[in-house]
């Protein structure tokens, strides 16, 4: 089992597309370097000590750059990740699992997640989050499991849910 923190120089390696961290001992923050190597399709840091606030970084997309374009799955949970969930996050255009359950990340759900089409899993469960549920997410067609309980969120649900004809968990 792997400790310490994680290297930010790993965000040098710009051939990198698998960067598999899950189920260590790693303490931190997670390097906002990350969101460097171009060809990365998976980061996986769940199940770790991570602190810190999650870097939005990760979910920038220069268009010089490209940077992390190619990204399908983003598990960051089980660590101890505050602050709040980056809105860039929406520009992850081939982004198919989202897993930021079990941190203590606030505020609300952005509005720009509802841009991401291909995404199949959003687990956003046992946080802080609040405010209600931003209806853009209706228009992710390709929604199957979305996990939203253990948040402190308020209102109704949606009726754009209704368009979420793959959804088999809610």
């Amino acid at each position: 089992m792997f400790s310490g923190t994680l290297p930010s120089e790993l965000g040098a390696l710009r051939e990198l597309t698998y960067l598999i961290l899950w189920d260590n001992q790693f303490v931190g923050t997670l390097p906002s370097e990350f969101g460097k190597p171009k060809e990365l399709t998976i980061l996986s840091a769940g199940q770790n000590k991570l602190t810190g606030k999650i870097p939005p970084e990760l979910g920038t997309l220069p268009s010089e750059l490209g940077a992390l374009r190619r990204l399908t799955y983003l598990g960051l949970q089980k660590n101890q990740l505050i602050g709040t969930l980056p809105s860039e996050y929406g520009n992850l255009e081939e982004l198919n699992y989202l897993y930021v359950g079990v941190n203590s990340l606030t505020g609300t759900i952005p509005t720009e997640l509802g841009h991401l089409k291909e995404v199949t899993e959003l687990w956003l469960s046992e946080n802080e989050l609040s405010g209600t549920l931003p209806s853009k997410l209706g228009a992710l067609r390709r929604l199957t499991y979305l996990y939203l309980w253990g948040n402190q969120l308020i209102g109704t649900l949606p009726s754009e849910f209704g368009n979420l004809e793959e959804l088999t968990c809610l």
